[in-house]
């Protein structure tokens, strides 16, 4: 479990956005772990392992949520299908976890896009789009996170196109079924060797190996799930390759399920600070808990900055603090 100290809001150096809430210690409170360390509200400055979970906000070194974290020496990589990793481009908007060492240095940048696959519809109007069964959302209001970025030629919604293939970073954002995604990057691609779509896991049948990631239908019965020892329930968080069928409402055929031991990344090693941001959901005052990313946030007895500002559902947050060895 982790210990809130500091609750701030404030307009974050290079990010692209205004909004955002830095927690110097907080409580992941999931099953028990036992009390850590306070860290910095820099989040993952010097001190410990560290850990950052967010968007890319900027480059000269690598700027996540407007932290920046030196990166000269860290190996970018994309995890594949077949589960082997790729030397990858780092881009703008780009949702990563970024390993550090005890002095700050990035190691390894992972990047983790939300959902891979063909446009099935789209609505200008609305600025939304559906892919892989996901309603993606395009957001240009800085105060509610980081602004859209398009990519691979395109430079807004109106030059997205029905049966595109796209590649869709964003932040899960609860919506009255499920959830939405708040893209961070929209971008076009030549072509790709599966499906992917990453997030919650729901309606499992473990007899038929089927379940639901935010409504989209997925039959993992022939697929390979890592690590070895993971078994797929219902509220991991877990990234599915595989192939799609047509029509609206496709079922994804699984190759291949990684769960995570988290919403921040798959390691289980305790480390000493930690960077995540998200949307709040789950917001009780009275316990005055949150949860971000698959994480249960207790605040304590904080304070928040500026003065009156509070945290609640629907805000777009960074935290930071120290993970626990049991990923809470």
């Amino acid at each position: 479990m982790k210990t809130v100290t500091h609750l701030l809001f404030r307009t974050l150096h290079r990010a692209r956005y205004l909004l955002a809430l830095v927690l110097s210690s907080l409580t992941f409170a999931c099953g028990g772990g036992a009390g850590v360390d306070l860290v910095s509200a820099s989040g993952v400055g010097s001190g410990g392992s560290g850990l950052a979970s967010g968007t890319i906000s900027g480059f000269g070194s690598i700027f996540v949520d407007g932290v920046e974290i030196e990166d000269a020496l860290a190996y970018n990589l994309v995890e594949n299908a077949d589960g082997s990793t790729s030397n990858t481009q780092l881009k703008l908007g780009q949702r990563v976890e970024v390993l550090s060492t005890s002095s700050g240095t990035a190691t390894q940048v992972t990047v983790r896009a939300a959902v891979v696959g063909n446009v099935a519809s789209i609505s200008t109007a609305a600025g939304t789009l559906r892919v892989a069964g996901q309603t993606v959302t395009v957001n240009s209001n800085s105060a509610a996170g980081p602004l859209t970025v398009f990519g691979g030629g395109y430079l807004s919604l109106a030059n997205v196109a029905v049966n595109d293939l796209v590649e869709v970073h964003g932040i899960a954002t609860p919506a009255t079924t499920g959830y939405t995604l708040m893209a961070t990057r929209i971008e076009k691609l030549s072509t790709t060797a599966s499906a992917r779509v990453l997030g919650t896991v729901s309606g499992l049948n473990a007899t038929n190996k089927s379940s639901a990631i935010n409504g989209l239908t997925v039959n993992y019965a022939s697929a390979t799930v890592v690590p070895a020892t993971a078994t797929v329930a219902n509220d991991q968080t877990v990234q599915v390759w595989g192939s799609l069928s047509s029509g609206t409402n496709p079922t994804l055929i699984a190759t291949r399920v990684r769960v995570f031991t988290n919403g921040l990344g798959t390691t289980t090693t305790a480390i000493s600070r930690v960077q995540a941001s998200g949307v709040v959901s789950g917001y009780d005052a009275t316990a005055g808990s949150f949860t971000v990313q698959g994480l249960t946030v207790l605040r304590g007895t904080t304070s928040v900055l500026p003065t009156g500002a509070v945290p609640a559902n629907g805000v777009y947050v960074r935290v930071a603090g120290t993970l626990n060895a049991n990923g809470t």
